[in-house]
């Protein structure tokens, strides 16, 4: 039955959010941007390294609410590398980039500056009375060397926000899904070139991807601390991840970047992603002028795969086994690669029946191509079996459990009732041609 005005009127409404003046915010973005340059970089003239750890000191709910953060801003340390915070429609907005200095900057400056005004058995008493506190959550450590290449602290990155990367990892997908749609009518004016939207959707992409790698990064993470013995609340240098924190990310790591509607952009976008046709001498002369769209996508999907297959990964999951006691759960390489294949190749569980065309394809040409790398990869571990690792010598055998698995669901699909459309019907042939191949290859052996 329809509602009485009366009643209507005594409802609760929702609080009316105020419009906000966007020149204003652009200028206080610009204004905090340089605040939190300027005080990173005099923090280097004082002798402070990078700290990569403090990013997660809050949660994104925290780190927006402008009386948590009204003392020490929202990151544990200025030294920190850390992305411009904007945050989803219907989220809380905080500041856009940090505006003061974290108890870490107060903490380190203060045993490195600090006059005791004693001898020096007195003063290096003071200092480690001033260390030993390291120990606490807003004063955790990791620089530079902590952090790039293969790092094993999930926590330790350069450009994340917020208590959990993963989290973080999501809210960056949800808001290259937020600002994809309608990308071209927002950003190109009347008489500019469509080279911006190019620039703006690859800028998106990168900052999807590494979103990604932040959430690859759990997988054979280990929490790494730099505590000394007798520290108060001291824990020991490494703590593996906790096994479920590694499932829930490769759960978001199987839908946004190997899922099947993985990277499924709105095609008229892709007609808009013009060139910058400006060259002068020495400038490079792109092959082709429109973008490389699968090969794009094919990258980031590639160096995610290339992070979790890698010695450093498979390694430290092989290790993780015998880190953790016999009756805690741990997660193994063979559930990784189970799990990927699953998700992979998930159109192979739906596929016994059903009418195929050109126009509706049963397995997309993104999904042809990720399919395909995963193969190569896979192929490339059962015909080696030499390895410096045990997780890669574990990863070779499962490797060829795998590729039967996969041979055995397209020889279903195959024999199937399905009538598939021709791209579909002939990778399917192709790679059932080249894992019975693999799979009945000699082994390469090195002497």
């Amino acid at each position: 039955e329809a509602k009485t005005e009366e009643a209507k009127a005594e409802e609760p409404k929702e609080p009316e959010v105020p419009k906000k003046n966007y020149d204003e915010e652009r200028q206080k973005l610009i204004k905090q941007g340089l605040q939190f340059l300027a005080t990173h970089e005099v923090g280097h003239t004082l002798g402070l390294r990078h700290n990569f750890k403090l990013s997660s000191l809050y949660s994104l709910d925290e780190l927006n609410d402008p009386v948590k953060t009204a003392e020490y801003g929202y990151a544990g340390s200025i030294m920190e590398y850390l992305p411009v915070n904007i945050m989803p429609k219907g989220m809380p907005q905080g500041d856009y980039s940090p505006t003061k200095l974290g108890q870490y900057d107060y903490w380190v400056i203060e045993y490195g500056y600090k006059p005791f005004g004693k001898g020096t058995d007195g003063e290096l008493e003071d200092l480690k009375k001033i260390a030993e506190q390291q120990t606490r959550p807003e004063l955790n450590y990791a620089t530079d060397e902590d952090c790039y290449g293969m790092s094993a602290d999930p926590l330790v990155n350069v450009f994340d926000l917020g208590k959990s990367p993963l989290e973080y990892a999501k809210l960056r997908a949800r808001l290259v899904k937020e600002i994809l749609p309608g990308l071209n009518d927002r950003i190109i004016k009347e008489g500019e070139s469509y080279s911006k939207m190019r620039a703006r959707f690859a800028a998106l992409l990168s900052w999807h991807g590494s979103g990604m790698t932040f959430a690859a990064r759990y997988i054979g993470g280990i929490h790494v601390n730099r505590d000394f013995k007798g520290d108060p609340n001291s824990r020991p240098p490494f703590e593996v991840v906790a096994a479920q924190d590694q499932r829930d990310a490769l759960a978001f790591l199987n839908e946004e970047v190997f899922g099947v509607d993985s990277y499924n952009i709105p095609a008229n976008i892709y007609n808009y992603l013009a060139p910058n046709r400006w060259r002068h001498w020495g400038s490079k002369v792109s092959s082709r002028y429109d973008l490389d769209i699968h090969g794009s996508v094919l990258s980031w999907q590639t160096a995610i795969l290339g992070r979790l297959f890698s010695s450093a990964t498979l390694s430290r999951l092989a290790d993780s086994q015998l880190r953790v006691g016999p009756d805690q759960d741990v997660f193994t390489s063979a559930e990784l690669v189970e799990s990927l294949t699953t998700a992979i190749f998930k159109e192979l569980e739906s596929l016994k029946e059903g009418k195929f065309s050109i126009q509706n394809q049963a397995i997309r040409s993104v999904r042809r191509n990720l399919q395909r790398i995963y193969y190569e990869m896979l192929a490339d571990a059962a015909l080696n079996s030499t390895s410096s690792t045990a997780g890669e010598a574990d990863f070779y055998a499962l490797a060829r459990l795998q590729l039967s698995r996969i041979r055995t669901n397209i020889q279903a699909v195959l024999s199937g009732n399905a009538e598939l459309d021709p791209y579909t019907k002939a990778h399917l042939s192709e790679l059932e041609t080249r894992i019975t191949q693999t799979l009945d290859a000699s082994i390469t052996r090195s002497l």
